[in-house]
């Protein structure tokens, strides 16, 4: 059975939030993501942690049959997952922020950000680059049989394109630099 769940738009959201200090806006990105760049208020929850009991301990609840939960990510898909899962698990009252952080942000609503360190997306970019250069170095220097790895960067970059989901940035977002640590705001 395919599950529908509320949509509001970011601003709508960050009206509520506003009005209402009780709202829960959940970023379910990961830590690395959330602190290159949130939503004021919103508190991290990454999806592969979160479930109806990081919801009780995570946000000090009495009970999450109380409480509305607005579920935000980058642009809106791993929100809607997020959803589906607490859904399954009888969590109810939750509401997918409609184009993420990536509205919240063109809608110039308030964002804050944690980290010193260049965005995931820059980092991606930086390694791809270097990699390429690399390759290319290498076909030239030593054998042209390395300008196939350059293929292989390309239809990885093609595979991310039309996923979007690219597993070089899901690697940068576990390496220690991008890691949050104790005592690092939240």
């Amino acid at each position: 059975m395919i599950q529908q769940f509320n949509y509001q738009p970011a601003a709508q959201v960050n009206q509520l939030m506003l009005d209402d200090a009780s709202v829960h806006l959940i970023d379910v990105r990961t830590r690395a993501e959330f602190d290159d760049g949130h939503a004021k208020g919103a508190q991290s929850i990454p999806l592969d942690e979160l479930n109806r009991d990081s919801l009780n301990t995570d946000l000090n609840l009495d009970s999450i049959d109380d409480h509305s939960f607005y579920l935000i990510c980058q642009g809106g898909h791993r929100a809607k997952l997020a959803a589906e899962k607490l859904s399954e698990q009888g969590v109810s009252n939750l509401v997918v922020v409609k184009g993420g952080t990536d509205a919240w942000n063109q809608s110039n609503l308030p964002m804050l950000r944690h980290s010193r360190l260049p965005s995931l997306e820059r980092q991606t970019q930086i390694a791809i680059g270097g990699l390429l250069l690399l390759v290319l170095i290498k076909g030239m220097l030593i054998h042209p049989a390395f300008n196939l790895l350059i293929g292989a960067v390309a239809i990885g970059l093609i595979v991310a394109g039309v996923t979007a989901r690219c597993s070089l940035t899901s690697i940068l977002a576990r390496m220690p630099w991008n890691q949050r640590h104790s005592g690092s705001p939240a």
